[in-house]
């Protein structure tokens, strides 16, 4: 199957932090640089031609209040042609200019609290909009499908050409944050496909009840499918750490909020609070706990976007 590419981002060395970071060779695939949504720009790569290619006209997704994925698929959708609908999980604690901007990218945002409600509530959407001749594309939370998962998949390629271009071996030790699990997934497949010496872990950050190592596994194995490559995963090959959650999805903890000013001051890198910083928080006691000299790579999946600089995916 063939899977439009977003364009490469860069990999980026990690210098001038402190212990206990200094312990270890750290590099950052900064894909927050592909522009607003960051790794979200190559899963829409692949989603949006596909809706289209099915003449679907109208895309339909979920996300919670802060959600960079709804907010750019919206404006995504839109610059390809196509209507968006939102169906978004309400944050009490949510800037007021946040919802204005969900409200004004989309044809329609319903907000529902709860997963059930959200469900609900799209599947009759869905299914009114189907018998009026406009069967949506439904784009799951994160827009995680195997057909994105199978173009994260794809940018291991370039993580493999960009060290070996440096002359530097495959960093031992991965580390991504996880929300919906599909970015998890696809590094996965991606690093099976390749047969790269190297162990991803990945951080739940918003810890959704149904992303655990079976699904990730699945997801993992049907985006290699999809590449039509061999070398399944099972679900104990998944390494998903649960310790960074703390209160859940949007809620700091005191160790996100140390790595992010570490970076910020020492590293000049700027952390996602919601996603980036656990996983950073995460890798930091690894590598606090683990031998000296050790290799990461860290993928920086995004940063926090407005609808003033939100773009669509190349």
């Amino acid at each position: 199957m063939g899977l439009p590419f977003a364009p490469p981002s860069p990999l980026q060395r990690l210098d001038g932090l402190a212990e206990p970071w200094s312990r270890a060779r750290i590099w950052v695939k900064r894909d927050d640089l592909l522009g607003a949504g960051g790794t979200k720009v190559r899963k829409l790569a692949a989603a949006l031609p596909a809706a289209k290619a099915a003449r679907r006209r109208t895309v339909l997704t979920f996300g919670h209040e802060d959600s960079n994925h709804a907010l750019v698929t919206a404006a995504a959708a839109r610059e390809a042609g196509l209507s968006a609908e939102l169906w978004i999980e309400p944050a009490p604690g949510a800037p007021g200019e946040r919802r204005a901007a969900l409200d004004v990218s989309a044809d329609r945002v319903d907000r529902r609290g709860g997963s059930l409600g959200l469900v609900t509530g799209a599947a009759l959407r869905a299914l009114a909009l189907a018998l009026r001749g406009r069967r949506p594309w439904i784009l799951p939370p994160g827009g995680t499908t195997p057909a994105t998962c199978a173009a994260v998949a794809c940018a291991v390629v370039e993580v493999a050409d960009q060290v070996a271009a440096l002359g530097e071996p495959i960093p031992p030790r991965w580390a991504v944050a996880v929300g919906s699990g599909g970015t998890f997934a696809g590094l996965l497949a991606g690093a099976r496909a390749l047969d790269l010496p190297c162990r991803i872990t990945g951080f739940s950050a918003s810890a959704p009840g149904l992303v655990r190592a079976p699904l990730v596994a699945a997801l993992a194995n049907a985006a290699l499918d999809q590449l039509g490559l061999a070398g399944h995963l099972s679900a104990d090959e998944v390494d998903l750490a649960g310790a960074q959650l703390g209160g859940g999805h949007g809620v700091a903890t005191e160790a996100s909020r140390r790595a992010e000013i570490e970076w910020a001051s020492g590293g000049g890198v700027t952390l996602d609070p919601i996603f980036g910083a656990k996983a950073a928080a995460g890798m930091r006691e690894a590598i606090e706990q683990g031998p000296p000299g050790a290799g990461w790579l860290f993928w920086q999946t995004g940063m926090q976007v407005e609808m003033a600089n939100v773009a669509s995916p190349a």
